[in-house]
């Protein structure tokens, strides 16, 4: 009986902040489009990343109104390309124990996942040797989408196209 007590009070200290019933469950690929624009990739869902994450082999750092910019390339499934430019939000420096430290530029994208839009930080990195051309962190995952590893591809993108500030 003690046992059930300690428990209790446990999961009343771990317990969610979002209500159960309101999280969608996704699998951990999903189709994701970028708006405005529309380009669609596939994402990997990864709540062990905070900062999600696209795959950019080259982009070009430039300066707009005095504020460091990015201009960069994206390929969709097809092969089509799309340019984006957008203000840097900050610089990311990842720490690896098998290579040296990376610096990525870090910008603001419009995500739509399933019918869930949200803007969001994300990277800019060269995944061409990942599976999926982008990684989804928890920073867009938190509050009402689940991660069920058991599934894949549960979803289409449907969001009303959205700009980005």
């Amino acid at each position: 009986m003690r046992f059930l007590g300690t428990l209790l009070i446990l999961l009343t200290f771990v317990a969610p902040s979002t209500d159960a019933g309101s999280a969608k469950v996704m699998g951990w690929i999903e189709p994701v489009e970028i708006l405005p624009g529309g380009l669609k990739i596939t994402a990997k869902l990864d709540t062990g990343a905070s900062t999600s994450s696209i795959d950019v082999a080259r982009y070009q750092e430039f300066r707009r109104a005095g504020k460091a910019w990015v201009r960069f390339e994206v390929l969709d499934r097809k092969g089509a390309s799309f340019q984006f430019e957008r203000p840097v939000i900050r610089v990311s420096r990842i720490r690896r124990s098998d290579a040296p430290t990376v610096v990525r530029p870090v910008v603001e994208l419009g995500i739509c996942l399933g019918g869930i839009y949200r803007n969001t930080q994300v990277n800019l990195a060269d995944r061409a040797h990942l599976s999926y051309p982008m990684l989804i962190g928890r920073r867009f995952l938190k509050a009402n989408i689940v991660v069920d590893p058991a599934r894949k591809l549960t979803s289409q993108p449907r969001c009303a196209e959205q700009s980005v500030n």
